[in-house]
């Protein structure tokens, strides 16, 4: 009885060591959107458009964006586009669909 005890008293602690733990709860867009603000991180990115597809275990999510401050070169646009695939909520892939080094 008294070890009983005791094992509810230690899960106890554990689970209330929990209370400030934060689960990540941000969708596969903006997770996306953070890899690209992370990729140029001396552009300003605005987010023009967003579009995510579901499947079972796969969620991918395509981007576009226009980025100011990256170096402009004739002929060269500041459209930029990512598309992010993940399985299981774990990113496996990255594309760039558009931008100035495509």
């Amino acid at each position: 009885m008294r070890s009983k005890t005791l094992i509810c008293a230690c899960q106890g602690l554990l689970l209330a060591g929990c209370g400030d733990v934060q689960f990540r709860d941000v969708p596969i867009s903006e997770r996306c959107a953070d890899i690209m603000r992370a990729a140029i991180p001396n552009a300003e990115i605005e987010i023009t458009s967003k579009s995510s597809a579901v499947d079972l275990t796969v969620d991918m999510a395509t981007l576009v964006a226009n980025a100011q401050g990256i170096a402009k070169r004739k002929g060269v646009s500041n459209s930029i586009g990512m598309r992010c695939v993940f399985h299981n909520s774990i990113l496996t892939s990255i594309q760039w669909t558009a931008g100035p080094e495509r």
